[in-house]
């Protein structure tokens, strides 16, 4: 077995000898690119087919509904989250009958919830944290420190 200085000075070699070969450098960074590379945040791509759900459930989540997700046929279902309590302080069949929701129907089902406002915040600040523009960087800060941040941001 080959030790890694040894690999290293190999692989160096090539790199050495095809130095002036644009295509032949194109060659080895993209097969580093696409086999030896490890991203520290693999970035996710989903079929078009789901695009469409996934912003419906987004703006849903984000006007603080609950969804539910029919994975075989990607319905949705919704309701808001303030009812959740609501259910819990009657007889929760009773409410539901009620409320004539699809995803009761459905034998499984994937259940999205808004965020906490704390974990909403603890985003927007990371978010603030990543920024490189200083300026705008200040400005979110601020809105973050002040009265109504959410609204604010």
């Amino acid at each position: 077995m080959m030790k890694s200085s040894n690999l290293l000075d190999e692989i160096l070699q090539i790199i050495h000898a095809v130095k002036d070969d644009e295509i032949a450098l194109k060659k080895i960074l993209d097969f580093l690119d696409d086999e030896i590379c490890i991203s520290e945040e693999e970035e996710i791509h989903l079929s078009e087919k789901y695009n469409e759900v996934v912003r419906e459930i987004a703006g849903s989540i984000d006007s603080g509904l609950i969804c539910y997700l029919n994975p075989d046929t990607l319905e949705t279902d919704e309701f808001p989250q303030e009812l959740l309590s609501e259910i819990f302080d009657e007889e929760p069949e009773d409410v539901l009958e009620d409320l004539n929701l699809k995803y009761t129907q459905w034998d499984k089902f994937i259940t999205i919830e808004p965020l906490e406002s704390s974990e909403s915040f603890e985003m927007m600040e990371k978010f603030v944290s990543q920024l490189i523009d200083s300026k705008f960087k200040t400005q979110l800060t601020n809105a973050l420190n002040n009265r109504k941040p959410f609204a604010n941001f």
